[in-house]
């Protein structure tokens, strides 16, 4: 259904765009971001994100949740991603012409058989997870990026899914993207200890002290009574275990 015209400051979109696919996803965001006032608020469900959909529309932090809204003030340029350059193919030396005036004989041809193509083995969600976590590990920012967008188009009600864009949007300098896919992460299991101690160290540099200690004491609230979960899929990441999460978020409240 065709949208009004005319600007709106408040759009509901909750638990809408999980069901369309891409190309739908995108023509959606676009009527919306037409339509949004400028300083208009966009709500989505707690599991979607705009994430590789659309770049007119900035993610902001409200602390309980997250919307989007247009940008209020210029964006940085954005670091641009060099490709590693191709080794480069060696030339075969072409071999030496025969030294005997007489033609050589030629044997028959032999037919080439080529054998039949082998079918690529599809990964299951899990091995798809590692396999973006790896790339991540290994530093291939760009490749991860495809992948996980892969993964939340495919399954966006994976909490792991969900922090491992965290995970992506921190190493890539965006803690404001990072936060919103870890509370994403947290609303579908909110016992997911590393992913939030991985937001509340976000929280932390961004300068929102009081969200992240109370982040953190979560962390701490969690470990004790034994009901925390680890993320799972993600051993190629140096995610903190159970004590090293303890003392990091004893550190913090210490003020360290």
């Amino acid at each position: 259904y065709d949208l009004p015209e005319g600007e709106l400051d408040l759009i509901l979109l909750r638990n809408v765009l999980i069901y369309f696919k891409r190309p739908l996803q995108r023509w959606v965001v676009e009527q919306v971001a037409e339509r949004l006032a400028p300083h208009g608020y966009l709500f989505l469900g707690a599991s979607e994100t705009l994430w590789q959909i659309q770049d007119e529309l900035d993610s902001v932090d409200l602390g309980g949740s997250f919307c989007y809204r247009h940008p209020t003030e210029a964006r940085p340029a954005r670091a641009v991603l060099l490709e590693r350059p191709k080794p480069a193919v060696r030339e075969k030396p072409k071999p030496a012409a025969p030294r005997s005036l007489a033609p050589a004989k030629r044997k028959p041809a032999t037919p080439l058989v080529r054998p039949a193509p082998i079918a690529p083995i599809p990964l299951v969600p899990a091995d798809r997870l590692a396999a973006a976590a790896l790339l991540l590990a290994d530093n291939r920012i760009a490749e991860a990026g495809s992948a996980v967008a892969d993964l939340l188009a495919a399954d966006p009600s994976e909490p792991a899914n969900h922090a491992l864009l965290g995970f992506l949007h921190d190493l890539s300098g965006r803690p404001e993207e990072a936060v919103t896919a870890y509370r994403a992460a947290l609303y579908l299991d909110p016992a997911l200890y590393q992913a939030r101690l991985l937001l509340a160290d976000c929280l932390l540099r961004l300068g929102h002290r009081d969200l992240a200690e109370k982040q953190f004491k979560e962390v701490l609230t969690l470990v004790a009574s034994g009901r925390e979960r680890a993320l799972e899929g993600l051993a190629a990441l140096p995610l903190p275990d159970r004590e090293r999460a303890m003392k990091r978020c004893r550190q913090a409240l210490q003020g360290g």
